[in-house]
């Protein structure tokens, strides 16, 4: 790996290399990292059962503030901008603020309490993140996060510092659908959303990034959780470990399926048997210099359908999924003279296999059926280097770098496939295969931003460059914004940022290529303009107003080649997503706390005659409130009400389909119908009780109170004909028991 572009990477780990031996000769931290580290906010303090302290208790908390600057108790913020008291202490660190200083604009954040039993999450931060402006979601059914326009691949989510392979449990390869999270919101410490122009420290993608930190264990007591839902049962342990005159910790979580137990008992009804597993552990070592954190987490998940028919030679129909994955590695923090460092390293591989085919009557596959399958692989070593530093007390610097080494292999068979040709006016049917294997190969990723703050204005600055070594290519990443705040204790801010992303190849795509190595990379420009408020009785509103301009989409063109059709991938799709968004959300100071959010969005896709469209992402209006009012002091009500137009999609040519047997699309009115708009209310109480020695906490949920029927796909039925529609979530009762000593 001698080329240029990974010698910028080596460079970066000698300077950081660097700055270790530094620490040795000059370990007193400098002051504005003192003043950092007293700046902590009170949304991250902890009790000795690990979990957020109440409201009503933290003020009481203030005064265990004052600690040792050397320590490293709790979560902090490693890396800011200068704190300067009114604007950024309270911009950075406030949950559910939209921006701070060096976030100019489209960040939200959640506490550990404010995720700890959210409704309508199903205990997933996914579905937390589909409630938030901009964001969309084909089903109720999925975990798929549609972020003003962009399709399910163009998000990454990290866990701590580590890009994620896969979040939810039976998701697919290009990162859409999956069902339930594979991620424990009792295990995390913060939830952050970024979308619009979002700084160049995080990953290269086209429209949103979620972080999601996860939190140490116990460093007073070894402690518990036990919780059984709907979802499976799992628990959580976590306790001290000596480590000489400073305490680290142990933190591990463990979830298993319960679907198969309610439907053996008749509670719920699902073709097949849905089973998953999932795991964390996480170890935290405080050293004098820096803190080391060590995580080994993974997942897996089978569903088997069976589905019976018994027409014809058809006796059932098979789709079956598995899928495993699992990632180890840590992260080192320190600070000293010249800054806050921190080096990650990871290893994660991702597996999936799905199959759908026809059995006879015997259980015998048959052999002249529709069949599909899907085999995919993905192993990837990460290595990401970062330092921040203060060259003047108004200005904040960070530097980075990410090198990620994969290799990859998708495999994708079609058998007795059938296709309409319009130009011959009859079907073909055909199987086709299809498997690329990659060599170990490379994304390379350098970044720079500073960050300047004054007396009322914030500046930022930042530019990150990507490296493509399979296909040979450079993404460019510059990024601007800016914040003014004015009016009592500053609290208005009208704030504005403009950026360029880039976006490495799906290899799911690049496998289904004539030619891959000459693939380009995709792009956008994006420019967001708003403003904030931030008003007593923790109000907070936020409007902000976008243009998202997306070019060289990877887009699926099929060719006439003698008697059938050749799919290929090509550059060519270009996206224009504009319109604005609203959100309020009241903190839980005293007894209420409510959100609202709404969105409108005007997306189109230029085709092959250069004329813009709608596509099945083009849902104008999207709507979201939520309350949450406590009845008595351990009594708990919350409500959420989510409304959305119709989703547009591509109706059948009825009369044609009949004919051919096959379901043929009507492309004169793609997109130009739409199914009946979604709406869905969820209801939910939760009650606390303490023991002496443990505390207990039930909630009892039901999902799409009006039982409405959302409808989210349509196929044509092969068998029977004629157009068939899978509902959403239907009327869903929950109820679930948390305990923790």
């Amino acid at each position: 790996m001698g080329t240029p572009r990974c010698n910028i990477l080596w460079l970066g780990i000698a300077l950081f290399s660097a700055f270790l031996a530094g620490e040795q000769v000059f370990s007193q931290p400098t002051l504005p990292a003192l003043a950092a580290r007293q700046e902590k906010s009170l949304d991250t303090l902890v009790n000795p059962s690990g979990a957020p302290v109440p409201n009503e208790a933290k003020k009481a908390g203030e005064a265990s503030e004052a600690k040792d600057a050397n320590d490293f108790d709790g979560p902090q913020p490693w890396y800011g901008p200068t704190e300067l008291p009114g604007i950024l202490a309270v911009a950075t660190r406030t949950h559910g603020l939209t921006a701070g200083a060096h976030e100019p604009v489209g960040a939200f954040r959640f506490s550990h309490s404010e995720l700890d039993g959210a409704i309508s999450s199903l205990g997933d931060p996914s579905r937390v993140v589909q409630t938030l402006p901009g964001v969309g979601r084909p089903s109720d059914w999925l975990t798929t996060l549609i972020v003003r326009g962009g399709a399910a691949d163009q998000n990454a989510y990290l866990l701590d510092a580590m890009p994620a392979l896969k979040v939810s449990h039976y998701e697919e390869s290009r990162g859409g659908n999956g069902g339930v999270g594979m991620v424990n919101l009792a295990f995390l410490d913060e939830l952050s959303f970024h979308n619009g122009a979002f700084a160049a420290r995080y990953p290269d993608k086209l429209s949103s990034v979620v972080k999601l930190k996860f939190r140490d264990g116990n460093t007073e007591q070894h402690s518990g959780r036990f919780t059984a839902d709907v979802t499976g049962v799992g628990g959580v342990v976590e306790g001290p470990v000596a480590m000489g005159e400073r305490t680290g910790s142990y933190a591990s979580t463990f979830r298993y399926s319960t679907m198969a137990l309610l439907l053996d008992a008749g509670i719920v009804d699902a073709f097949g048997v849905p089973t998953y597993y999932n795991g964390h552990v996480k170890l935290y070592a405080p050293f004098h210099r820096g803190e080391l954190r060590l995580n080994a987490l993974g997942g897996e998940d089978v569903w088997l359908n069976k589905i019976l028919l018994g027409r014809g030679d058809i006796h059932h129909a098979m789709l079956n999924y598995s899928g495993w994955t699992g990632a180890l590695g840590g992260e080192w923090k320190q600070e000293s003279r010249f800054g806050q460092s921190e080096v990650a390293l990871y290893y994660s591989q991702r597996t999936q296999d799905a199959e759908f085919f026809f059995t006879d009557r015997n259980g015998r596959r048959m052999a002249d059926s529709l069949g599909h399958e899907e085999h995919a692989r993905d192993e990837r070593v990460s290595l990401s280097i970062d330092h921040g530093f203060n060259p003047h007390p108004r200005l904040a610097v960070r530097v980075g770098g990410l090198e990620e080494f994969l290799l990859r292999d998708y495999h994708l068979d079609y058998a007795n496939q059938k296709t309409y040709l319009p130009r011959r006016d009859t079907v073909m049917v055909y199987s086709e295969g299809q498997r690329v294997i990659s060599p170990w190969h490379s994304h390379t990723a350098v970044y720079g931003e500073a960050t300047l703050s004054l007396d009322a204005w914030n500046f930022y600055a930042g530019y990150r460059h990507l490296y493509e070594e399979y296909t040979d290519n450079h993404g460019f990443g510059p990024r601007l914004g800016a914040k003014f705040h004015f009016g009592p204790d500053q609290a208005h801010a009208f704030k504005g940022a403009f950026g360029r992303h880039t976006q490495a190849h799906s290899f799911a795509d690049l496998a289904l290529r004539d030619n891959p190595h000459v693939a380009e990379l995709p792009y956008n420009w994006q420019t967001v303009a708003g403003y904030e408020w931030q008003a007593p009785q923790g109000v907070l509103l936020s409007l902000e107003a976008f243009d998202k301009q997306a070019f060289r989409l990877p887009r699926q063109r099929f060719f006439l080649e003698g008697e059938r059709y050749r799919s290929t991938f090509v550059d060519t799709g270009r996206t224009s997503s504009r319109g604005f968004e609203i959100y309020a959300k009241k903190s839980k100071l005293q007894r209420f706390s409510g959100s609202a959010t709404y969105s409108y969005l005007w997306h189109r896709e230029a085709n092959v005659e250069g004329r813009e469209l709608p596509t099945q992402f083009s849902v104008p209006h999207r709507f979201n409130v939520a309350v949450g009012y406590d009845l008595l002091a351990n009594l708990t009500f919350s409500a959420r009400y989510s409304f959305a137009s119709g989703q547009p999609y591509v109706p059948f040519d009825s009369t044609l389909s009949y004919r051919m047997g096959t379901g043929v699309y009507d492309y004169q009115e793609a997109y130009q119908v739409s199914e009946p708009h979604f709406a869905r209310l969820d209801l939910r109480m939760e009650y606390h009780h303490f023991f002496e020695q443990m505390e207990m906490r039930t909630f009892t949920e039901v999902a799409n109170v009006m039982n409405r029927p959302n409808r989210f796909e349509r196929i044509w039925d092969p068998l029977d004909g004629g157009d068939m529609n899978f509902p959403g979530m239907g009327l869903l009762p929950m109820a679930g028991v948390t305990l923790v000593f």
